[in-house]
């Protein structure tokens, strides 16, 4: 007899969902299949279900996160971090469990000192926060900072491989791409689709870039491989 189950999306299919939220940043959880979107004024954290295009909250206004200026998922760990902006101006980093959304510790972020614009966790090296002055540094757990160098530019969103290497918008039609040591170094430049949005959310993920793009009143995950 035939199968009646549903052939799963093809990887270059985009991803079709809709939501109030507007996303200004985008992650993978490659463990649960869905992607991850947070919403920087709004406040709030969802997530995209791979297959169906489902969105569900994940944390919300109970949440109290502030203005997020970015999320990254620690692979190894399976812990979702989130940076914001309270009241006043404070900066805070969030340990927020990936399966509930509980948000498990608060701390505030230390040494960083324009508004937190990015964020991406790099195997090997941890997480990696960019500002609104293009300043990127590495953040211990604790919410230490170490810088890591300046770009030319203010990024809108850092992603990573599982090689470690770090993406980071470049402001054109392109990425820019980086070693995380004990400085950034610059090893290339990615060339975007030509329909990318230069400032939109992105991750890299299974070695795909993935750019959610607004398409008539809804979103797409668009993919495609990193060339």
């Amino acid at each position: 007899a035939p199968s009646s189950s549903v052939p799963a999306p093809s990887p270059s299919d985009p991803l079709t969902f809709t939501t109030v939220l507007t996303p200004s940043a985008l992650v993978y959880d490659v463990v649960s299949k869905r992607f991850i979107v947070a919403d920087r004024k709004a406040r709030r954290i969802a997530v995209i279900d791979r297959t169906t295009g489902q969105v569900s909250t994940l944390v919300g206004a109970q949440g109290d996160l502030g203005e997020i200026g970015g999320i990254a998922i620690d692979p190894q760990q399976g812990d979702l971090w989130a940076v914001s902006s309270a009241e006043g101006g404070a900066q805070q980093l969030h340990l927020i469990q990936l399966i509930s959304g509980r948000v498990l510790r608060t701390v505030p972020l230390s040494g960083v000192k324009g508004r937190v614009v990015a964020l991406a966790f790099v195997p090997d090296a941890g997480l990696i926060v960019a500002d609104d002055s293009g300043r990127v540094v590495r953040v211990r757990p604790g919410g230490r900072s170490e810088p890591l160098g300046e770009l030319e530019y203010v990024p809108r969103a850092l992603a990573a491989d599982a090689q470690g290497r770090l993406y980071v918008t470049a402001g054109g039609p392109r990425l820019a791409r980086f070693t995380v040591g004990a400085s950034l170094r610059r090893t290339g430049l990615v060339d975007l689709a030509p329909d990318t949005p230069p400032d939109a959310p992105f991750t890299v993920a299974e070695g795909r870039l993935h750019f959610v793009v607004p398409v008539d009143g809804r979103y797409e995950i668009r993919s495609s491989p990193i060339k």
